[in-house]
């Protein structure tokens, strides 16, 4: 097939109640896949790699690896626009990155000491993360392209309801599976457990992702060349301009963030169930602020919106280096509080900024380099967190929060700077 060839406008195109049903299987995939990525993220990876002897800056960077994984997602638009049906090679990255998250359920039959099995956990989470990053735009353009407008705010609030809700009822479940099993002197085999059950879980993502129908892409193609991704975006003065701030915010957001669910388990010693609680009360904040977050974007803008939101996980980093065994009752549920606002109204910005600043026909390349961007700077910032923290040593980890607050209070003067009042939404 050639760059431009044509492909028939109704080739394979499915009809409304198979676009109604795919929507429904939509919902059970995202279900199954966001209880996954809690189950293999967050307080249970960190407890994981504390098992297997990491020490807490080892055990923060591995749960950075996420974000810089993100960097697939600069290539990924060079293949997927290629293709008219992205179907086949989103199912199969799909199956074979949520295999490589269940794979530390045979770490005790391929390494004998915890050494090598901290080494397979490394190398399987980044190279699962790096699959799932990849098909990551195609795969959100498939949902939206079987999500008719009339529905589409309806149906992704009553889905992300539902995720979110499942993955919560996952979580706690497991949890209190790995706390009894440690109460019983045997954390491994609750370890074991859990990750069986995420092996058992990508099987059934699977099963629905493979069931659900595909929208072709119609007409002709425009793959993006090699190089467009590294130099379209930043060529282009206001795409230049969010860069930039995406840049110094994931920094200072990375720098605290991956330590936050170690500190939990190996600073305040708190139970699986505990963690758990806290991860679902940040979720809900997240849920409950969004609609007031859209309403204060349309009074102000969006580039305020990202700078209210930076200023919001700076307060949360301020939450978290006062946080102790003595004050955490106080300052957790103030912290989940800030972070979940937080969370919410930096997607919702940022999903419409990187939308409204590219140009309709590269956007996936504009926002494949955004999302590199992020995750490059999220990681540097995670790397240079543990770098503090090593360097403090015992007890270093809370002013490692308080840094982060200090980067992002930076950030948001940066933000202010380079948007100034009246330039915003101006080329």
């Amino acid at each position: 097939m050639t760059r431009s060839s044509p492909r028939p406008a109704t080739a394979g195109r499915p009809g409304r109640l198979e676009m109604r049903r795919t929507r429904t299987l939509s919902i059970f995939e995202g279900m199954t896949a966001r209880s996954i990525f809690n189950l293999t993220s967050g307080a249970f990876l960190a407890g994981y790699a504390r098992l297997l002897g990491a020490d807490d800056g080892t055990a923060g960077l591995l749960g950075a690896v996420p974000i810089l994984a993100g960097m697939a997602s600069l290539v990924s638009p060079i293949v997927l626009e290629r293709l008219h049906r992205r179907k086949p090679l989103i199912v199969w990255f799909n199956f074979l990155g949520r295999l490589g998250l269940a794979f530390p359920v045979a770490l005790p039959w391929i390494a004998r000491t915890d050494g090598a099995r901290l080494t397979w956990l490394v190398v399987s989470y980044l190279v699962a993360n790096l699959l799932l990053m990849f098909l990551s735009p195609a795969a959100s353009a498939w949902v939206v392209d079987f999500t008719p407008v009339r529905v589409r705010a309806r149906y992704f609030a009553r889905r992300e309801a539902w995720v979110i809700g499942t993955a919560t009822l996952a979580s706690v479940a497991l949890s209190v599976v790995l706390d009894w099993r440690k109460g019983a002197g045997d954390a491994a085999s609750g370890f074991a457990i859990l990750f069986a059950t995420v092996l058992a879980l990508s099987f059934v993502n699977s099963s629905f992702l493979v069931r659900m129908k595909e929208v072709p892409k119609e007409g002709p193609l425009h793959p993006p060349r090699l190089r467009d991704p590294l130099v379209l975006p930043f060529a282009d003065p206001r795409y230049r301009r969010l860069l930039a701030v995406v840049l110094l915010w994931s920094f200072g957001y990375q720098t605290a963030l991956p330590f936050t669910s170690v500190y939990l388990v190996s600073g305040l010693g708190l139970d699986y169930v505990v963690a758990t609680a806290f991860a679902a009360g940040t979720a809900l904040a997240s849920v409950l602020a969004a609609r007031m977050w859209g309403r204060m974007a349309d009074r102000t803008s969006w580039i305020a919106l990202m700078r209210w939101m930076v200023l919001l996980q700076a307060i949360s980093c301020v939450f978290w280096f006062f946080t102790d065994r003595s004050t955490m009752a106080f300052t957790l549920p103030f912290a989940a509080l800030a972070t979940g606002g937080m969370i919410s109204g930096m997607n919702i910005s940022l999903l419409n900024l990187q939308y409204d600043y590219a140009p309709e026909r590269n956007r996936t390349v504009y926002i494949g380099t955004l999302t590199a961007v992020n995750g490059v700077a999220g990681f540097a910032g995670a790397l240079f967190g543990a770098a503090v923290l090593r360097a403090i040593g015992d007890g270093g980890i809370r002013w490692v929060f308080l840094l982060s607050a200090v980067l992002l209070v930076a950030a948001a003067g940066a933000s202010a700077l380079f948007f100034k009042k009246g330039t915003e939404a101006a080329p």
